[in-house]
């Protein structure tokens, strides 16, 4: 068609319904339409639009003006309602809400327009895309000249702390390119946390900032200091059970590093300090974290905590204090330094089931680094030992343990401890296998770790030695005494008496209370010694099935008091 198309359309009535709030700030329909028609004119691939104005509630404002597919010249002034341009920001917000005075003119080139005017916000509200936390913008001034925009006392409030920010930016086909900004106020947590929500959760707080942020906007350079003035400031780690709250210590942060003071703060109830590289100090503050293009290149943090607990009701409770030295990479951490073990007890019983099989009821969580590289691949180097009461107390058993020289390497999944564990004084308790009587630990007991052996079937290896009194039918007293020597995957133990009985006779007595089977298999022993077996069987005894038994029984025993409270104290969830 080589003839030019032209048009007129005059429209009487424009209505648009667009969320908003009423009066008292509820939700609600918020109406624009326009006050007059409103004409339109095509000709030569030119579309102009006459001046017209529309009405809301909060005011009214007005747009004129032409555009051709290279060209534009538009007006906008008046107060405009920010949930019209939902449609343009929904890729980054979810809602937007608030009006503002608007002066401005639009012209030159389509793709890359100059602006000249201003633009004022007031109350108004911004919500990030897939976030709860609402950035309110109390006050700003935007003015723009050709490519730039300078704001001027924009004051950003989140979770009621404030944040002033001022400085300038241009735009290269209507993109940010260059800014350079200054941020000073109050940094609220649920800020960061928007920004840094696959990493934290349920952030509170806030702490003083000043921040100089400059460069190209694709890739700007920061430099600043963040500090805790007493005010908590609560980061969570996400898939860490703990809650994380800093108090005191400055943080000196660029694109290439992060210093920090002596920072001090809680996890949980246990006091948490944090510490650079003394090695390396500008002043107050010392290296922590050398960064390339915002990667870890070199890392060195010490950790300190004091009275950390850590528990599973109804199974076991640990308390520690460390003095930890965090270094490496992104690629790699180590872990080096000194954990006391201030306070720990095993509280969880064993229950048989009618057949005598061993169960243990322990709920299992996901290891703290599960699935998480860095925290897999983490090198350990840890010297571990006990300065509180270590304890296993439970229908089994009431241990005393001692944790002396214990050195823990490896990575989480596959630790290797070296050392020895001993077990200072206590009672066993072999009721759940029918042996009523208390057996009395006759001297120290030991678990000894062999760091090139997996655990826990090739270490620790294990010595116990119990004993306690037991008065046959016949009103003999024997001195019964129990002997466990092995790891749990190559078992040694034995029974024997003061009176010459063999392991096969001794566990005869303390099932049927006599030491001659001819009698029992006679029908002299009296009737209710048969009601004492154990195996819940009449049966003729035989050494040997009754034996193999008991073994797989007590050595079942033995794991339990060893392996699963182990792993608890050490919190190495490794073990099975």
């Amino acid at each position: 068609y080589n003839s030019e198309l032209a048009a007129s359309v005059e429209l009487a009535r424009i209505a648009v319904e667009v969320p908003g709030q009423d009066s008292r700030g509820r939700p609600a329909k918020v109406k624009i339409e326009n006050l007059a028609p409103v004409a339109f004119r095509y000709a030569n691939h030119k579309l102009t639009l006459a001046p017209a104005r529309f009405s809301g509630p909060t005011g009214q404002f007005g747009i004129e003006g032409w555009a051709d597919p290279e060209r534009l010249d538009v007006k906008i002034e008046g107060d405009v309602q920010l949930a019209l341009l939902e449609f343009f920001t929904g890729r980054y917000l979810d809602r937007t809400r608030g009006t503002a005075s608007v002066a401005l003119h639009m012209s030159g080139n389509v793709r890359d327009p100059d602006f000249d005017g201003r633009v004022t916000l007031e109350n108004a509200s911004l919500r990030p895309r897939g976030r709860d936390t609402e950035f309110l913008v109390s006050s700003a001034n935007l003015a723009f000249k050709r490519d730039r925009v300078t704001l001027e006392n924009l004051d950003l409030v989140v979770d009621n702390a404030a944040l002033h920010i001022a400085g300038n930016l241009t735009l290269h086909n209507l993109r940010p390119e260059n800014l350079s900004l200054a941020m000073k106020g109050r940094l609220a947590a649920k800020a960061v946390e928007v920004f840094a929500g696959r990493y934290m959760r349920g952030a509170q707080g806030s702490a003083p900032i000043d921040l100089i942020v400059d460069g190209p906007a694709h890739n700007p350079n920061f430099r600043g200091e963040l500090w805790f003035d007493g005010t908590n400031f609560e980061l969570n780690p996400r898939g860490v059970r703990h809650d994380l709250v800093l108090s005191h210590g400055k943080v000196r942060f660029s694109n290439q590093s992060i210093a920090i003071t002596e920072l001090s703060g809680w996890i949980d109830e246990a006091r948490l300090t944090l510490r650079g590289n003394r090695q390396d100090c500008d002043g107050q503050f010392c290296m922590a974290v050398r960064l390339y293009e915002w990667t870890p290149i070199d890392v060195f943090v010490g950790v300190g905590l004091l009275g950390f607990a850590h528990r599973q009701p109804g199974v076991w409770q640990i308390t520690i204090d460390t003095d930890v030295d965090v270094s490496g990479d992104s690629d790699e951490l180590q872990v080096r330094g000194n954990v006391a073990l201030t306070g720990g007890r095993y509280v969880q019983g064993l229950d048989l089931a009618k057949k005598a099989e061993v169960h243990r009821v322990v709920e299992r969580s996901t290891p703290f680094w599960q699935g998480v590289p860095l925290l897999e691949n983490l090198r350990l180097d840890l010297q571990v030992e006990s300065t509180g009461l270590l304890e296993v107390k439970n229908n089994l058993a009431d241990l005393r343990l001692t944790a002396r020289g214990l050195r823990i390497t490896g990575a989480p999944p596959d630790p290797r401890i070296d050392g020895q564990i001993t077990i200072d004084t206590g009672t066993l308790n072999l009721r759940p296998l029918g042996v009523r009587p208390t057996f009395t630990l006759s001297k120290e007991g030991t678990l000894t770790f062999d760091p090139a052996k997996a655990l826990p079937y090739d270490t620790p290896y294990i010595a116990l030695q119990a004993n306690t009194p037991f008065q046959d039918l016949s009103g003999t007293v024997h001195e019964i005494s129990f002997d466990f020597r092995g790891t749990l995957g190559n078992k040694d133990w034995h029974w024997s008496t003061n009176t010459g009985l063999n392991d096969a006779e001794t566990l005869f007595l303390l099932s049927f209370g006599q030491t001659d089977v001819n009698e029992l298999v006679r029908g002299s022993a009296p009737a209710q010694t048969l009601e004492r077996d154990a195996l819940g069987t009449s049966s003729v005894f035989t050494g040997n099935p009754f034996d193999e038994f008991a073994k797989n029984q007590i050595g079942d025993i033995i794991g339990v008091l060893t392996e699963d409270p182990l792993r608890r104290l050490t919190s190495l969830d490794c073990f099975r």
